[in-house]
């Protein structure tokens, strides 16, 4: 599904979008636009975008990337609804910890592409309470990283040894005792692109100077060590 919701940008270089509906020369963008806002609709379900056929839409990460990938634009009450529905009353964002904040992205993409200011300050209070959450939680001091597995690697078959254990039958990589503690390069560019947003979001919102400069040092130190 991400592959495909992926074709909807290529419409942005040559073509004029409205909606659900594209103006464009070119029959084989119209095709591939089509069939992105198609399989985008068979996979809403009760107004939530699932992740796919045989899931449903309690996953975070893929909820957050396909409302940036274009779902924001062509079915933004859509979005709206699935990015608030894997939020704790929209007060902090929830599910699997380690990649979960990759939906304060999402919401800033959200926010240019609708311009909707009320949710904007709504968004930038759930990222803001997760990502001081997270910095207590699951931010290790002596190496100036977030633990937590990779984007996307929720299954121990993308870890080698000692990470995966072998007498382990689990396929979940949380279940492996040694997986708890990695710091992942890819989950480290998703917090350090969750400050660059939380910067804009701030900034935006006209917030204290010194609130958006505890971001800028803490995204500055972050990209210097991943």
């Amino acid at each position: 599904m991400k592959k495909i919701i992926f074709l909807l940008f290529l419409n942005l270089l040559f073509c004029n979008v409205f909606s659900q509906t594209i103006e464009c020369d070119n029959s084989q963008i119209k095709d591939a636009y089509n069939l992105a806002v198609n399989t985008v609709k068979i996979n809403v379900r009760r107004g939530i975008l699932a992740a796919g056929a045989d899931y449903g839409g309690e996953w975070t990460r893929d909820i957050a990337i396909n409302s940036w990938n274009g779902v924001s634009i062509i079915m933004p009450e859509i979005a709206l609804n699935s990015l608030w529905s894997v939020t704790i009353n929209k007060d902090t964002i929830g599910h699997q910890y380690w990649d979960k904040i990759i939906w304060t992205i999402a919401a800033l993409n959200h926010f240019y592409v609708t311009n909707d200011i009320e949710f904007l300050q709504q968004s930038y209070k759930c990222s803001d309470n997760t990502i001081r959450q997270l910095e207590i939680q699951v931010y290790d001091e002596e190496y100036g990283l977030f633990t937590g597995p990779s984007v996307l690697a929720d299954g121990i078959a993308g870890y080698p040894e000692p990470v995966y254990d072998k007498i382990n039958p689990s396929s979940f990589v949380l279940d492996h005792k040694n997986a708890s503690k990695i710091k992942c390069l890819s989950t480290n560019c998703l917090y350090y692109g969750s400050y660059l947003a939380l910067i804009e979001m701030a900034t935006i919102l006209r917030k204290d100077e010194q609130i958006i400069n505890n971001y800028k040092i803490k995204s500055e130190k972050l990209r210097m060590l991943s």
